[in-house]
């Protein structure tokens, strides 16, 4: 009898000490999540939403002796995104700034050189964000795209100095954790009219990253094409005061009257989020909409 109130009250000693470790364990803070990176690359980030995603990547900094590099054509654009980044990052980021148009060809080697001149020589972990893009047009229909140099033009900045960018970060941190995300769009999976150029873009884009992420399906580099939704920027302005299709305006200038567009602030968020919990397959199309 007093062996088995002995069992008994060992028992008992297991079970409350379980409950009061369980109990500390909920009362203790729960740690913020973890920047994704301590080398961060942005393309096209004077404004809108690569400015925003900075500024959010920013401001998940966990400590000190990170590096943000920007660049976008603009230098009175950058200076801003950069003071926006030292304000949200709290001085945690070192900040540099690669003024570069990677739409133009005959500079184009050069300019990728200056951004991979201005990276650090090493990096545990570095996220490379492919957002520099444009609208190309949507007041013509393929049909009417007789022009080579247009063309030419659209497909450098979109298309080839993001495969050539890329390709110089992979090779210079083949031994780092590595992310790349391309800001992708709904018109690299669904056509609209109005969009040959722009969408045609978009899915080379998808395409690439998902190729990357089969070439390193063994290796410690992820890609992920984040379709952001209909943000407010200067790009929506232009779709709904040019669009060849009177339809397309007409949603879009609905969507502006009644606050439905979203900021770039808040897609950047989301776009975050989901960086700091890694939840997603490598090579996926993730739109804003498929996300809680």
């Amino acid at each position: 009898m007093a062996a088995e109130c002995f069992v008994a009250g060992a028992a008992a000693f297991q079970v409350y000490s379980l409950l009061d470790w369980l109990r500390g364990r909920l009362a203790a803070p729960i740690p913020p999540p973890q920047t994704p990176a301590d080398l961060i690359v942005i393309t096209g980030a004077s404004r809108g939403f690569g400015q925003a995603v900075a500024v959010a990547l920013a401001a998940s900094s966990d400590g000190t002796g990170r590096t943000m590099v920007l660049t976008a054509r603009t230098a009175g654009g950058l200076d801003h995104t950069a003071a926006l980044v030292e304000k949200s990052g709290g001085g945690k980021w070192t900040v540099k700034k690669v003024v570069a148009d990677l739409s133009l060809r005959e500079t184009l080697d050069r300019s990728l050189s200056e951004v991979v001149a201005a990276l650090p020589s090493s990096a545990e972990r570095v996220l490379l964000v492919n957002n520099a893009g444009s609208l190309g047009g949507v007041t013509k229909s393929v049909a009417d795209m007789v022009d080579i140099e247009p063309l030419r033009e659209y497909l450098e900045l979109n298309v080839v100095s993001v495969i050539a960018l890329t390709s110089r970060v992979l090779q210079k941190f083949a031994k780092s954790q590595c992310t790349i995300v391309n800001v992708s769009s709904l018109l690299a999976v669904v056509p609209f009219s109005g969009y040959g150029l722009y969408a045609t873009g978009k899915a080379a884009r998808d395409m690439l990253h998902a190729v990357i992420a089969k070439e390193h399906a063994e290796a410690d580099v992820k890609t992920l094409n984040y379709a952001p939704g209909p943000l407010d920027t200067d790009m929506q302005t232009e779709i709904r005061d040019t669009h060849m299709d009177a339809e397309q305006r007409e949603f879009y200038s609905k969507m502006k009257t009644e606050g439905t567009l979203l900021t770039p602030e808040q897609s950047a968020a989301k776009l975050v989020t989901v960086l700091q919990s890694g939840a997603f397959d490598s090579g996926a199309h993730v739109d804003y909409y498929d996300l809680p």
